[in-house]
């Protein structure tokens, strides 16, 4: 069960491909309302990665844990209990796993750390100084690092690696992709491509094509409004000025890419509710307690688009 992206119960599960069923290889649940796990968990190295958080009177916990899938000991290889520190747990574009912290309050610096499989632990990644202003986001696209940031006393954003620092018309928004040649920053209605080789910008209201993406191969997917949008993932190729469909009309999500090509989920949402009861107090007023919706994600099936 979740609210929004905080889970208070989850289960991983192994599948048979022999004998054609799912076996339970770990279950947690929250002991307590102050304490959750994030919605999203990462596999890496043999072993399932995830965040867990606790909210206590003076410090927030904050904890990034490893399973480890073949013995079943789970370690914790990052912790923090700084009220100011956030912590985002994520992958880059190559599939490295990756942990920012960054302060919510103070003006410190976003740190970088890149899992080491070989120390079983996260280290700073080398070469990605944070440049000046206020880091909006940043991620790695081939090996390239890149940040989108507001610098001092201006509102519009720039994007910033090693090899170009760029003026753009976004005052909010995020980065779908970046590399030495080509840049796609979305700010949640238009999708702006920055194509540094031919030194264009071009611009395109992608509001009705949903607000799910990931890029493979110069072709972008997207799709994914919420649960409540049935809609197609689309396939766009900036560099002809094509976009067409790839499945019908469904609700999917979490379009991400893959070693040879993207993924993405079928999915659909089970709502589990428990009724309330009545209380009449001295008085005889009646109340109305308890009673509590539950909202679950299921998967019902799982694509992946590969490239020939």
């Amino acid at each position: 069960m979740h609210d929004n992206f905080n889970i208070y119960d989850w289960e991983l599960y192994s599948y048979d491909m022999a004998g054609g069923k799912p076996e339970e290889i770990y279950s947690w649940s929250a002991e307590t309302p102050d304490e959750y796990c994030e919605s999203m968990s990462y596999f890496c190295d043999g072993a399932m990665f995830y965040t867990y958080f606790r909210k206590e009177e003076n410090d927030n916990l904050k904890q990034v844990k490893r399973f480890d899938l073949e013995t079943g000991k789970e370690t914790v290889i990052y912790e923090d209990r700084g009220i100011d520190v956030g912590i985002w747990l994520n992958e880059d574009y190559s599939g490295n796993l990756l942990l920012q912290e960054y302060h919510n309050v103070s003006h410190e610096d976003t740190v970088i750390y890149i899992y080491d499989s070989d120390k079983g632990e996260f280290v700073k990644e080398g070469g990605t100084e944070a440049p000046e202003g206020h880091i909006v986001a940043s991620d790695r696209f081939n090996g390239v690092y890149s940040y989108l940031v507001k610098p001092e006393g201006k509102r519009k954003y720039e994007l910033v690696n090693d090899y170009y620092r760029i003026g753009t018309a976004l005052t909010t928004g995020r980065i779908v992709y970046a590399d030495e040649k080509i840049a796609l920053l979305y700010n949640n209605v238009k999708l702006h491509i920055y194509n540094l080789e031919k030194m264009e910008h071009c611009v395109m209201d992608i509001s009705d094509m949903g607000n799910d993406m990931a890029v493979y191969n110069g072709m972008l997917f997207i799709g994914n409004r919420g649960n409540e949008f049935r809609m197609p993932v689309y396939c766009m190729i900036p560099e002809l000025g094509i976009t067409y469909p790839i499945v019908e009309d469904g609700t999917y999500s979490d379009i991400s890419p893959a070693p040879d090509g993207v993924t993405f989920y079928e999915t659909s949402q089970d709502v589990q509710e428990i009724n309330g009861y009545e209380i009449t107090d001295d008085n005889g007023v009646v109340f109305f307690a308890g009673g509590y919706s539950h909202s679950y994600d299921r998967i019902d099936k799982v694509y992946t688009v590969k490239m020939k």
